[in-house]
């Protein structure tokens, strides 16, 4: 009971300096990917809108590049990969319109190899790895890529909230999972479609989390905010443990197979994977820093290959080892001048093809609070307003566009932005004659 007492306290505390407006607010850390590079344990995120690389040197963290989108229109990037090739280290990242692939082998010299648009106006919002691919997950599709950034597959499976939460399973396992509005679908990829929904528990649906699927054992670990979950991908739910914090994101894997760990903001927990048990954890109230905040997880093994884990911490960046003791750690310092959201941006419509004056739902978050929006649609400029949640919902008229002769159709986007915040996301969207 003690220890539940202190986990409220220290939540309150967090809200506390969370909501704090006297208190100068950083760019948050929540995302990533980490990679051992001939011996160098190198970490990467663009939480902060640019690609930043961090260089691990035995107890510090060092920034050792930082890259800004080369497009003056789509100049935030909003997510990151890192790939091996050839014994030379590639950093993939998307700008929602685009996809970036570079090489960064020299932190000194990090070369743009290529850039590629996606000509179906697909939104990118995540990247990752799948069997060796390169794969986006967009507004339209989740799509398969070859090292020369050619699409090769393509599946109708989106999260419009957010796409953070596809996870694919690996090995034998032919399944795609995503969490979205407190639900976890089981997508049969040979089937392409769902073919099994279970019941979650997020007070922030639209937040991220991302679970673990063992194919080994056929088992599915997830966290909400209830309590750490394992499922069967045939049977029902088979054992739980309680989660203390209130707020469940991420589940990765431990290389030994017998353990998995777990992020709740609080702090991570290593459990058994055999009795459901903590064997260690990390608590955010023992490293002292404001605003400390464990969300997203990555396992990279050090020069020793020795495991470590990798915390998107909010306010900073902190290694953990095997026993999640502190190995080594960074502070957030990119400014925050924009209003506080209460999640990641998103943004989707209603229907992708249309007419000249039909009627399109435009509906998004992750804006502030109560802001005033404006809309731009091939230069006729709407206005709507955030909610108490940072979301709005709004209908606008298609205007009439000049298609040029031969065509069938115009192709164009649909840009909201926040006059607060500054905060903007676009969607594509397809005018038929």
């Amino acid at each position: 009971m003690k220890k539940i007492i202190l986990l409220v306290a220290v939540l309150g505390l967090l809200v506390i300096n969370f909501t704090d407006s006297s208190v100068a607010k950083t760019k948050s850390y929540y995302s990533g990917d980490a990679i051992n590079y001939e011996g160098q344990v190198i970490i990467a995120s663009t939480n902060t809108g640019k690609l930043e690389l961090f260089a691990l040197d035995k107890t510090t963290l060092n920034l050792v590049a930082t890259v800004q989108a080369d497009d003056s229109k789509y100049n935030v990037f909003y997510d990151v990969m890192f790939d091996e090739q050839w014994d030379r280290l590639y950093v993939y990242v998307t700008s929602g319109r685009y996809l970036y692939k570079y090489d960064a082998t020299d932190f000194k010299n990090i070369t743009l190899i290529n850039k590629v648009k996606d000509n179906s106006w697909d939104w990118f919002g995540d990247i990752d790895k799948v069997e060796g691919q390169i794969v986006t997950k967009g507004t339209k599709f989740v799509k398969f890529w070859d090292a020369d950034l050619n699409v090769v597959n393509a599946y109708a499976l989106v999260n419009p909230n957010n796409p953070y939460n596809i996870v694919f399973g690996y090995y034998n396992n032919n399944y795609a999972y995503n969490i979205a509005d407190n639900k976890l679908d089981f997508y049969d990829r040979t089937a392409r479609k769902v073919t099994r929904t279970v019941e979650l528990k997020y007070n922030q649906a639209t937040g991220n989390h991302r679970l673990h699927p063992d194919a080994l054992n056929d088992m599915i670990y997830v966290v909400d905010d209830e309590a750490l979950k394992k499922f069967s991908h045939v049977g029902g739910f088979y054992k739980s443990l309680p989660n203390e914090s209130g707020f469940g994101y991420d589940v990765i894997y431990s290389t030994d197979g017998l353990n998995i760990y777990f992020s709740n903001g609080a702090g991570v927990q290593k459990v058994s994977k055999g009795n459901f048990t903590a064997v260690s954890r990390f608590d955010n109230v023992s490293l002292k820093i404001d605003q400390a905040w464990a969300m997203g997880l990555v396992r990279v093994m050090d020069k020793d290959w020795q495991e470590l884990v990798v915390v998107f911490n909010n306010s900073n960046i902190v290694v953990l080892d095997q026993n999640l003791q502190v190995v080594a750690k960074v502070l957030a310092t990119t400014q925050d001048d924009s209003a506080q959201s209460t999640e990641k941006l998103w943004l989707n419509l209603d229907k992708w093809e249309v007419q000249a004056n039909d009627l399109i739902t435009v509906y998004g978050g992750g804006f502030a609070p109560g802001e005033d929006l404006t809309l731009t649609l091939d230069r006729n400029t709407m206005k709507a307003k955030a909610d108490s949640q940072g979301r709005f919902q709004t209908e606008i008229r298609v205007p009439l566009v000049q298609i040029k002769d031969g065509a069938t159709e115009f192709r164009t986007d649909i840009k909201v932005v926040g006059q607060l915040s500054g905060a903007h996301y676009s969607i594509g969207v397809i005018i038929k004659k």
